[in-house]
C-alpha cells in the first residue's frame, strides 16, 4: 500500500504543477488559440486520469486501506444531512436579500429552448446545476480538497481541533486572494474583497472540516465544494446576484454573520470537543476492521493490563519497603532514649548518695 501511495502523491503534486502552468498558459495566452485550448484541456484530462488512478488503487488497497487516508466513502447519512443543508443555505441568502431590498425578487429573463416550457427548463437547469453537475466536478474539487481537508487540515489539527480548522479556513482564504483581485466574487471592492473572502472561508471550512471528522471521508468534502460553486452559479445563472456584492447576504458581509452563526453552532457538535489531536488519519471504523486488528487491539490491552499491574506491585512494594524502614528508625529511636532515661537515673541516684 506504502507504494501504491507513494506513486499516488507524486501524480497529486504532478496534477498541481501542470496545472499551475495551464492556468498561467490560459492567462497569458492569446483569446483565441491552441495554447489556450491545451491549457484548458489538459489539467481537465489529467484530473480524470488521476481519478482511474484513485479507483485502481481502491480496488488493489481496499475499503480499510482507504479509510485510513481519509478515502473511504464515509456513512450516507453525512452525505443526506450536509449537501441539502448548502443548497438550503444559498436559497435562504436569495430570500433574504429579496425581503430586504438587497437583490432581486423575479428571476432574469432567460432564453428557452424552442418547444420547452419554462417550468420544465429551470427543472431540468435545477437538477443538472445541483445534482449531476457536483458528482462530475468532484473530480476538479477531489485535488483541491484532498490537499486542504486530506493533508494540511490532518497536520493543523494537532495544535487543537478548532484552531486548526480556523487556520485551514485562513490559508485558504488567502489562497484565493488572486482571484479576489481579478475581480471574482466581489467585482468593484477588491480590498475588502480579500478580507470577505478569508472570512467568508474561514465559516465555510469549518462546514467542510465538521463533514470530514464526522464521515472520515475527503470525497465528502470534494462534492460539497463542487455542488457550493454549482449551486452558487445556478443561482447566478437565474439572476438572483445582489445588488452589492460586499453589503448583502451571500458571500457579502450579512450573509457571513448568518454564517457565523451557523458556524457556532456546529461547534457545540460533539466532534468539536477534543482539544487537542496528533490525528493522521480518520478515526478508526469497526464495521471495517479486520479480525488481525481486533486481535493485535485484545494483545495491546493485555499488555496495558500486565503493565498496570506491574506498577501496582512496584507500588506495594515500595510502600512495604518505606514502612519497614520507618519501624527500624522508630525502634532506633525508642531504644537511644530508653538509654538516656537508664542514665539520668543513674546520675540522680549517684548524687542521692
Amino acid at each position: 500500500m506504502e507504494h501504491e501511495s507513494s506513486r499516488f502523491y507524486f501524480y497529486f503534486l504532478l496534477l498541481t504543477v501542470i496545472s499551475v502552468l495551464g492556468d498561467v498558459g490560459a492567462w497569458l495566452g492569446p483569446a483565441q488559440g491552441t495554447v489556450r485550448l491545451v491549457a484548458a484541456i489538459v489539467p481537465q484530462l489529467l484530473a480524470y486520469v488521476g481519478l482511474l488512478l484513485l479507483i485502481g488503487l481502491r480496488l488493489m488497497a481496499g475499503r480499510e486501506a482507504m479509510s485510513r487516508v481519509w478515502l473511504s466513502w464515509g456513512n450516507g447519512r453525512d452525505w443526506l444531512f450536509f449537501a441539502p443543508a448548502i443548497v438550503a443555505f444559498y436559497v435562504l441568502q436569495v430570500v433574504l436579500n429579496a425581503l430586504f431590498g438587497l437583490g432581486p425578487v423575479h428571476p432574469s429573463p432567460i432564453a428557452l429552448p424552442p418547444r420547452l416550457s419554462p417550468t420544465l427548463f429551470l427543472t431540468l437547469a435545477g437538477v443538472q446545476s445541483v445534482l449531476l453537475a457536483p458528482i462530475l466536478a468532484l473530480v476538479i474539487a477531489f485535488g483541491e480538497e484532498y490537499g486542504w481537508r486530506g493533508y494540511l487540515q490532518s497536520e493543523l489539527l494537532k495544535m487543537g481541533w478548532v484552531r486548526g480548522v480556523l487556520l485551514v479556513g485562513v490559508i485558504w482564504g488567502v489562497w484565493h486572494w488572486p482571484l479576489i483581485l481579478m475581480g471574482f466574487s466581489y467585482p468593484g471592492y477588491p480590498l475588502l474583497g480579500l478580507g470577505l473572502a478569508v472570512l467568508f472561508l474561514v465559516g465555510f471550512a469549518v462546514v467542510l472540516g465538521t463533514a470530514v471528522l464526522r464521515s472520515g471521508c475527503v470525497l465528502l468534502a470534494a462534492y460539497l465544494h463542487a455542488l457550493n460553486d454549482q449551486t452558487t452559479g445556478f443561482i447566478v445563472f437565474l439572476g438572483y446576484k445582489p445588488f452589492n456584492p460586499t453589503f448583502s447576504f451571500g458571500v457579502g458581509i450579512y450573509g457571513i454573520a448568518t454564517l457565523a452563526l451557523i458556524t457556532l453552532l456546529i461547534l457545540r457538535a460533539p466532534v468539536w470537543r477534543s482539544r487537542g489531536s496528533s490525528l493522521s488519519s480518520p478515526p478508526a471504523d469497526s464495521s471495517i476492521r479486520s479480525g488481525g486488528e481486533k486481535e493485535q487491539g485484545e494483545q495491546e490491552n493485555t499488555k496495558m493490563a500486565r503493565k498496570s499491574c506491574r506498577a501496582l506491585a512496584s507500588t506495594e512494594h515500595t510502600l512495604t519497603c518505606l514502612r519497614t524502614h520507618l519501624l527500624q528508625r522508630y525502634e532506633k529511636l525508642v531504644a537511644l532514649h530508653l538509654t538516656d532515661l537508664a542514665r539520668l537515673r543513674e546520675r540522680f541516684k549517684e548524687q542521692g548518695r
